[in-house]
């Protein structure tokens, strides 16, 4: 079931299961970043400080951390 969950993704932009929602966003961040809703979780993963300073900036992360739910979680691999 995850594996046509993930397949699907790139094409509807929008998959429910069971009570996982994930709403794949392709744009500027910079753009979007003050018109989103709140999200239980952030994959965060910009390149690095070095190659996208603008990402890891006081300002962005503030409102990247804006972001999330209560109790949400924020992870990069970065």
């Amino acid at each position: 079931e995850w594996k046509n969950f993930l397949s699907i993704l790139p094409e509807k932009k929008f998959v429910e299961l069971n009570d996982i929602k994930v709403n794949l966003i392709i744009d500027d961040i910079f753009n979007v970043v003050d018109s989103l809703s709140k999200f239980d979780l952030i994959f965060f993963d910009p390149f690095s400080y070095k190659v996208a300073p603008d990402f890891w900036s006081d300002d962005f992360l503030l409102k990247v951390f804006n972001l999330l739910l209560p109790n949400g979680r924020l992870t990069t691999y970065s």
